[in-house]
């Protein structure tokens, strides 16, 4: 039975508040906040929900605005909104001085702060952590390369964050110690991202043991080839003790989203730049439950590809992957597909196999990792139209050509987006987007 339509008076009784302060201008919030306690209650949640976000107002430096914040927070009465903190605008200078105890009166003032952003936070230090002695309701904690946190302090802070569900370290090369690893351990955890802190396959077991299925994502990769500690034996790990039970049933995982399929334990996995075997990554594939695989190059791809047409067709939506899966005649694509250590010039038969995938079967998505040159301290970036007549020349085939052809040919609406090595190693970014 339908519900009869409001009153008018009811209708016009509304509090229109609510509906207003969504839209309402970041430098307006101020004055608006100040008209009465009732406006103050209702848009006093936008000003506390993300703070760093007012702190580029006026002429006062983000740093000033952080150090009148934590001023405020010790003045002003508690509990207060759902706050997201952030301070990666926030720069100090080589002058710059807190009290140590500056990250425990965020954690203690904030009772309902849910993330905390340090990553490259130089005050972020040793006694900081150290400082920190009541536990704090924060849910989500991202430090990434940070340079001067230490194993103790990183325990320290852990064992007063009972309720962490998400933790980023990559970069903290503290974080991969066994200690920090046994302490994240023991937590709530649903999400770890550890890239570059050369955790090895001991300490990823302790993780792996003490998380269980409990954990949904996890990213132990690292930059380069076999420059990451983990081998075989961390894989092992992950497969005993943080997957659910494979499905086999082809009726449910072909009508069912990989949401749905993998619904306890391990669904994202990033490991590339680690030294594992093409038989790890099978195995990896064969539990049915992933949605993500990062595992980068590989020294051989044999298997991979029948691999994934039998057992990870229909859960997998991301996967990052050598590109010469795409000579394997088994072949077959997933939502989002990453091709790395791509050439820019490539023999016919592998630029026809590259320039193949577009269009295929689930294909949304396409990105090109390009080779990087190991040519350092030459003019070839000055001189790509000489180098590419030269290459062709000998028979190989320009391959971004080849893909951007291949895909005003079939009309395909996908996106094809070109990331390649724009410092000798050192940035990374997308050149072309569309091709």
């Amino acid at each position: 039975m339908e519900e009869p339509p409001p009153s008018y008076s009811a209708a016009i009784a509304k509090d229109p508040l609510p509906l207003i302060a969504p839209y309402i201008e970041k430098r307006d919030l101020y004055n608006v906040s100040l008209v009465c306690r009732s406006w103050h209650r209702e848009f006093s949640e936008y000003l506390w929900q993300q703070p760093e976000v007012f702190w580029n107002l006026g002429d006062r430096s983000a740093l000033t605005h952080f150090t009148l914040y934590l001023t405020t927070i010790l003045q002003s009465p508690s509990p207060r909104a759902t706050t997201h903190l952030s301070l990666r605008t926030v720069t100090p200078t080589l002058y710059t001085t807190f009290p140590k105890h500056w990250l425990q009166t965020l954690l203690q003032r904030l009772p309902h702060l849910r993330s905390l952003d340090l990553s490259s936070w130089p005050l972020l230090d040793h006694a900081a952590c150290c400082a920190v002695s009541h536990p704090s309701n924060l849910r989500s904690l991202t430090a990434k390369w940070c340079a001067n946190v230490t194993v103790g302090g990183l325990v320290n802070l852990l064992g007063h964050l009972p309720c962490l569900e998400e933790v980023d370290f990559s970069g903290t090369k503290a974080a991969g110690a066994t200690a920090v690893v046994t302490a994240m351990a023991v937590l709530p955890l649903v999400k770890v991202f550890v890239r570059n802190v050369g955790i090895t396959d001991a300490a990823l077991e302790v993780l792996a043991k003490g998380l269980g299925l409990r954990i949904r994502e996890v990213d132990i990769s690292c930059d380069g080839v076999n420059t990451g500690r983990v081998g075989d034996g961390g894989v092992e790990a992950l497969l005993g003790y943080c997957f659910a039970p494979p499905v086999y049933d082809t009726t449910v995982t072909a009508t069912a989203t990989s949401t749905a399929v993998a619904a306890t334990g391990l669904t994202k996995v990033g490991i590339s730049g680690n030294k594992i075997s093409s038989r790890s990554a099978q195995m990896l594939l064969r539990t049915t439950r992933l949605a993500s695989l990062d595992i980068g190059p590989l020294e051989s791809i044999d298997g991979i590809m029948a691999t994934v047409r039998i057992y990870a067709v229909w859960s997998l939506d991301y996967l990052r992957i050598d590109w010469r899966v795409v000579l394997d005649p088994a072949f077959v694509s997933v939502r989002r597909l990453v091709l790395v250590n791509v050439p820019e010039f490539a023999s016919p038969r592998a630029a026809r196999a590259i320039a193949g995938v577009v269009g295929t079967e689930r294909l949304q998505v396409l990105e090109l990792e390009m080779e990087v040159s190991d040519g350092s301290g030459d003019f070839s970036f000055f001189e790509e139209e000489a180098g590419g007549r030269d290459r062709e020349e000998k028979g190989d085939v320009d391959v971004i050509s080849l893909v951007a052809k291949r895909k005003r040919e079939i009309r395909w609406r996908g996106r094809v987006r070109v990331i390649k090595d724009l410092a000798s190693g050192e940035m990374w970014g997308v050149v072309r987007e569309g091709v």
